[in-house]
């Protein structure tokens, strides 16, 4: 953050503009609720498997894609129909290995609790 603010700065420095209220306040707004997604994100990896977390947050870009297009009419390239067909597919294919380990391992243990 200190690298992009330093360079941003070099950047904009003829043309820098003093944002009005309501962008001040959206600004701030949009602070806040990064700091908190940061937290629980942070909170999340504490407490659930990081495969789980990565897949949640990774879907995320596909359902930004999505929102973009119900909300702003914005139609997604084929990179990005692409791409979050990708990470969709990525995810489930996570999960089923996911499951598939957890299953011989619940079966290992059954196996030992019997012999």
């Amino acid at each position: 953050m200190m690298m992009s603010t330093a360079i941003s700065v070099v950047i904009m420095w003829n043309q820098f503009v003093m944002p009005s209220p309501i962008q001040w306040v959206a600004l701030i707004l949009i602070g806040v609720v990064s700091l908190l997604a940061q937290v629980y994100l942070t909170r999340a990896f504490t407490c659930e498997n990081a495969i789980v977390v990565e897949m949640v947050r990774y879907s995320g870009i596909a359902i930004n894609a999505l929102w973009g297009f119900i909300i702003w009419n914005e139609i997604p390239s084929i990179s990005t129909l692409l791409g979050g067909s990708l990470i969709i597919l990525g995810c489930i294919v996570l999960n089923r290995i996911k499951n598939a380990q957890t299953e011989s391992q619940s079966n290992k243990n059954v196996l030992k609790q019997a012999g």
